[in-house]
């Protein structure tokens, strides 16, 4: 009897409430390459800002491809309240490393967006991003995607039955000869999640929405249905009753974004019995 009174241990009963917290899938990470060295990001890896000149008050210049995200971000109307900007190191050795590092300090986002503009880097990114579960917004200006049926990221997206990552394709988004971002790219896989994301799962919709300072341009029909069927994300005008009005075609997206947002619904209607 004594060893049983010896293995009795003290339990303490909390009575209050504790409400259930549902992740945000709301929040944009951008990540871009750049030397933190004399920067805020000489000590972190994300900033979240709500308002582009925070990144010139940590140090990065207006020519820096993270502000003119933030810029393009901020532009959209509406847009997210806040946007996280995460530092890919000169010293990382993957963007699975800087990633990983990102995620291991700032785990508040769900949809990356990165400077990433060559076949190799987005494949790296968009398998990280299928393993963890959360969306990769991926532009292209490679002419492979409107022209050929194979050789290209969507191309590659769709054989590899990755449902987690969706491209936009623009012409100007073609990488300079060092790989890199160019200064004519109009970044619209930032432009198209800050203006479309909400913090309720489902209840926005990606398709014939308008972004700013993101131009369209013209497809013949051949063009169009190449791209169409291996799900690319396409900017073109169409007839509106508004003379001029600037609209791009979002229809591959929707296979995509209901990977998403079926765990945030499961994960809502759990917390809804919780709570009753």
């Amino acid at each position: 009897m004594a060893e049983l009174i010896d293995k009795i241990v003290e339990v303490i009963i909390n009575r209050q409430t504790k409400i259930p917290s549902m992740k945000s899938f709301s929040e944009l990470l951008f990540v871009d390459t750049f030397d933190p060295t004399n920067t805020t990001f000489a000590n972190k890896r994300v900033l979240v800002i709500g308002d582009p000149e925070e990144l010139i008050k940590a140090g990065l210049t207006s020519t820096s491809v993270a502000y003119r995200a933030a810029i393009k971000h901020f532009s959209q109307k509406p847009h997210i309240g806040k946007l996280h900007i995460g530092c890919k190191k000169p010293t990382d050795t993957s963007w699975t490393d800087a990633l990983a590092a990102i995620k291991k300090t700032n785990n508040d986002w769900y949809v990356v967006s990165a400077s990433a503009r060559t076949m190799d880097e987005q494949q790296e990114i968009a398998e990280w991003i299928e393993a963890d579960k959360k969306l990769y917004s991926i532009a292209s200006g490679d002419e492979t995607i409107i022209e050929a049926d194979t050789g290209d990221i969507c191309a590659w997206l769709k054989l590899m039955n990755m449902e987690r990552s969706f491209v936009m394709f623009h012409p100007d988004c073609a990488p300079g000869a060092t790989g890199k971002i160019e200064a004519k790219d109009p970044l619209p896989d930032v432009a198209l999640p800050a203006g479309t994301l909400t913090f309720n799962p489902g209840s926005a919709t990606w398709m014939f929405k308008d972004m700013a300072a993101v131009p369209t341009y013209e497809l013949d029909t051949s063009q169009f249905d190449t791209a169409s069927k291996k799900n690319a994300m396409l900017c073109v005008p169409f007839a509106t009753p508004a003379a001029g009005s600037r609209k791009m075609s979002c229809r591959a997206f929707l296979t995509v974004s209901i990977v998403g947002i079926l765990p945030a619904l499961l994960t809502t209607g759990v917390t809804g019995l919780v709570l009753r």
